[in-house]
């Protein structure tokens, strides 16, 4: 019998993720179209762009989690013995866990980074942030995230002979969660800066902006806190909790293109001219509230 409700359990987080990679995927799939679509966003909202890149590897990541765990449920292989080596090397899905989390951890520490100087050194804002220099700084991404994949080889590598119960394999974000906690850092810092200027706190959504950081780092903690408490302590949690808890990322996502095209009065005319359509003036009264995705990249 609790083989039965493991086996459904597994099922349950299998088909969560599956789905929900591919509506996060659809998602990310139209902010990047609506961005690329005009020339100013697009150089405006550049490090955006970068972000949903990050949002579409990670809904990537869990179709094939979703996948591949499905596969070895449906062979009975799922709840059997293996190795950590053998979780990073023999499993398809490890690396995208990691890669789909840490590029957005980085993009956002770069998107604070630039909200830092826009706003506490303009001047040096406007030599810094050159269109140029900006595409160097993405470029740093895709190498700090080979690093981190190194270091995970590494990692497993140096325990390859220690036993995990299932074959699972799943990631514990600790990189990503420092990175995450750092912008919020960033972001905190400024605002403490302007707490003396109500009017430029206002101006660069500030509160909004910190309350988006903390969000972050939390949601990116999430999968890792449960999974240091199944590790270190007797309690356990079945897939569903599980589940659930690694899928926090990819619902905000979702939630964010909602809110995108509910409260920016930009995206919305980028999504009429895409297909053609007039543009409602039935959400004038919103355009004056910050959008969560777009908060950080206005100048």
């Amino acid at each position: 019998m609790t083989d039965v409700v493991e086996k459904n359990n597994a099922s349950f987080m299998c088909t969560l993720y599956v789905v929900l990679g591919f509506i996060s995927l659809a998602c990310n799939s139209m902010n990047i179209l609506i961005i690329i679509s005009s020339r100013d966003v697009r150089r405006r909202y550049l490090y955006l762009a970068a972000y949903n890149v990050g949002e579409m590897v990670n809904a990537i990541s869990y179709i094939l989690t979703g996948f591949g765990r499905g596969r070895e449920n449906d062979l009975g292989t799922l709840f059997t013995p293996t190795t950590s080596y053998d979780c990073f090397t023999g499993k398809f899905w490890t690396h995208s866990l990691i890669i789909g989390t840490e590029v957005l951890a980085y993009t956002m520490i770069l998107i604070t980074c630039e909200r830092f100087f826009a706003v506490l050194r303009p001047v040096s804002y406007k030599y810094i942030f050159q269109d140029n220099n900006k595409i160097i700084f993405l470029a740093f991404i895709p190498i700090a995230c080979t690093v981190s994949l190194l270091m995970a080889w590494l990692s497993s590598y140096t325990v390859r002979d220690r036993i995990v119960n299932t074959q699972h394999c799943f990631i514990i974000h600790i990189v990503a969660f420092y990175i995450s906690l750092c912008s919020f850092v960033v972001a905190w810092n400024i605002n403490r800066k302007l707490k003396s200027d109500n009017r430029a706190s206002v101006k660069h959504n500030l509160v909004v902006w910190i309350a988006i950081s903390a969000s972050t780092a939390v949601l990116v903690s999430i999968p890792s806190f449960v999974m240091l408490i199944r590790l270190w302590t007797s309690i356990e949690f079945d897939d569903i909790v599980v589940s659930i808890a690694y899928s926090m990322l990819g619902f905000v996502s979702i939630v964010n293109t909602i809110l995108n095209f509910i409260f920016h009065s930009q995206f919305r005319r980028q999504v009429a001219s895409l297909m053609h359509i007039e543009t409602s003036s039935s959400y004038s009264g919103m355009n004056r509230l910050p959008a969560v995705a777009f908060i950080g990249h206005r100048h």
